[in-house]
């Protein structure tokens, strides 16, 4: 027998809980224990999993289960009604240079073209937390510099088909939940200084898939509940204390959070959603520098960064079909923090903090190639990025300032239907939904009591938002819309400028810029086609229920819809037209 194989007379297992029978728990603990006495591996009843396998695969999951893996071949897996995967990975990590690393799937199907039929329910989790100090005290510092770095990956995925042409048919819930944390501190603690400075970066990573088919031709069909969540938290925090000399302290963040609910990977394939399927990705940077010298030069940069994409049903590369006939529901928030104190009592005290959020959300996206995204029901996305910085610099004879390159910048950006590269075919029967929020906020706070502010250049200052309900992209496109497209765009740039000084002029300010751009149609570039409806939904008629329980039209229905109300509209804002664009946008300034 191979080493390793299991003592089946055939590749067909199945792993459940069978129901109780008189003497049938002591007869398996003596098979078991006269496997495990002879050397032979067992695959434990909560592990769906045969250990390996060289050739097609029949698996059937019955009871309660950890999580599922094949080997290469052509696998058929059943997950039956009522048998629950829970499937969960955590790293925890406590040291100067940690990394946190946490990744696992619930159904891991391998390559060959593995055939999926879930009917029960698969929960997902994996957590990695980094966190990292490092203080270090000299009576006399030349250069002698403390650096922390950590980060922390956490990567989760519902069902995953592997790299040939699989076929995953969903009929249960699949809940998958990413976070990935990563803080540090770093201090510096010196009676006569000359150089030193205390430095921290750290990253944080999460991902977060509900149904991957990854490579090859896949079919992915969801009739249930399908829920992706990504989380990414980095914080962190220098100070550099220093009687005689100076300090410099150094702080970097970076988070970055990505949740897809359906995701067709590379290749032609082929995405419905007859239920529900959520995506929500958040993002969070917060850095912290605070320096003090009694007598010299005190001066801190800091930075955050934090990036969140949420697609609810994504093509990726090759020419995909995408059809909702179920509700996509899209969130995405990004938010960095970032303060910097720099204090020097005879010297020179200077800060600089920069910040820049970004958040991303796509209902439908189809990716690279010729792709055709059809929406039979509701698609509603959701995104918003925020920005707060403080700078706060005193001295008390010499200069006090901010550095000029440190800049906030928001960006937020909403798409309902987003067809890619390609002569694609977009094409909305129904109510899509996007709204897109960004909003800048900075305080700057600058004392020098017997000399000057110095502040060369105007800290630049933006909130970008986009909102775009149905999007062509890149090629030829074809758009075709017979129903709402609501689009809603929102920025907001806020600074506020406190200089004291009382011997001597002030610095320069800011710059502030809120750009607020939302538009319900837009082909993109290339020759496209764009077709509208004016018509009245007053009366619309009854709804048929899909499998999921989700109210939608019948296929006639759309049809009939579609060859009677079809008109061209050159101007989408026209009266009556059912695109609704609303736009807001506001800068302000107080010295």
């Amino acid at each position: 027998m191979p080493q390793g194989r299991y003592p089946y007379p055939s590749d067909e297992i199945d792993v459940g809980i069978a129901p109780n029978a008189p003497g049938r728990p002591l007869r398996l603990l003596v098979l078991v224990g006269a496997l495990i006495a002879a050397g032979v591996p067992q695959p434990a009843r909560a592990d769906c999993t045969p250990d390996p396998t060289f050739g097609a695969d029949t698996i059937t999951c019955s009871g309660a289960s950890e999580r599922l893996a094949t080997g290469s071949g052509d696998d058929q897996i059943d997950i039956l009604g009522g048998a629950t995967l829970d499937a969960d990975a955590s790293d925890a990590v406590t040291d100067v240079g940690a990394a946190a690393d946490a990744a696992v799937r619930g159904v891991n199907a391998g390559p060959g073209a593995d055939t999926v039929t879930h009917d029960g329910t698969i929960l997902v989790d994996a957590d990695a937390d980094a966190t990292v100090v490092d203080v270090e005290p000299a009576l006399v510092d030349t250069n002698g510099d403390v650096d922390v770095e950590g980060s922390a990956d956490s990567q989760a995925t519902g069902i995953a088909g592997g790299s040939e042409n699989d076929q995953v048919t969903s009929r249960g819930g699949v809940e998958v939940h990413s976070t990935a944390e990563a803080r540090g501190t770093s201090v510096e603690l010196d009676l006569v200084g000359g150089g030193g400075s205390a430095d921290a970066s750290l990253t944080a990573t999460a991902v977060a898939t509900g149904l991957a088919g990854e490579g090859g031709a896949d079919t992915l069909t969801n009739q249930d509940t399908v829920e992706a969540s990504a989380d990414a938290t980095a914080s962190r925090g220098a100070g550099d204390v220093v009687i005689i000399g100076s300090a410099g302290s150094s702080t970097g963040t970076t988070a970055d959070a990505t949740a897809v609910g359906i995701d067709g990977g590379n290749g032609a394939d082929s995405l419905t959603n007859e239920d529900t399927v959520r995506a929500t990705a958040g993002a969070h940077a917060t850095a912290t520098d605070v320096n003090l010298v009694l007598t010299g030069l005190s001066g801190g940069d800091s930075a955050s960064d934090a990036v969140a994409e949420a697609v609810g049903m994504q093509g990726g590369g090759g020419g995909d079909t995408l059809t909702n006939d179920g509700l996509v529901e899209v969130r995405s928030n990004a938010d960095s923090t970032t303060t910097d104190v720099g204090v020097s009592v005879i010297g020179i005290g200077q800060v600089g903090a920069s910040t820049s959020p970004t958040a991303r959300g796509t209902g439908l996206a189809g990716g690279s190639g010729a792709d055709t995204l059809t929406n039979n029901d509701e698609v509603n996305v959701e995104t918003s990025a925020e920005a707060r910085r403080t700078r706060v610099t005193l001295s008390l004879t010499g200069e006090a300032g901010s550095t000029a390159e440190a800049g906030l910048f928001a960006e937020s950006d909403a798409t309902g239907v987003a067809g890619g590269s390609g002569a694609d075919t977009v094409k909305n029967h129904e109510l899509v939904q996007a709204t897109a929020r960004a909003d800048a906020r900075t305080t700057d706070v600058s004392v020098s009591v017997f000399d000057f502010l110095q502040e060369t250049v105007a800290t630049p200052i933006e909130a970008v938002a986009r909102a775009l309900g149905l999007a062509g992209d890149g090629g030829a496109d074809t758009i075709e819309n017979t129903d709402r497209v609501v689009v809603e765009a929102d920025a907001d740039a806020h600074f506020v400028d406190v200089e004291v000084n009382l011997v001597d002029a002030a610095g320069a300010g800011a710059d502030t810029l809120a750009d607020a751009d939302a538009t319900g149609v837009a082909g993109g570039d290339g020759d496209d086609t764009i077709f509208g409806d004016r018509g009245d939904d007053r009366h619309r008629p009854p709804r048929i229920r899909g499998p999921g329980g989700r109210n939608r039209r019948s296929r006639a229905e759309r049809e009939q819809r579609a060859e009677h109300r079809l008109q061209l509209i050159a101007d989408p804002e026209e009266a009556n037209a059912q695109i609704r664009v609303r736009a807001d946008q506001r800068a302000r300034g107080e010295r």
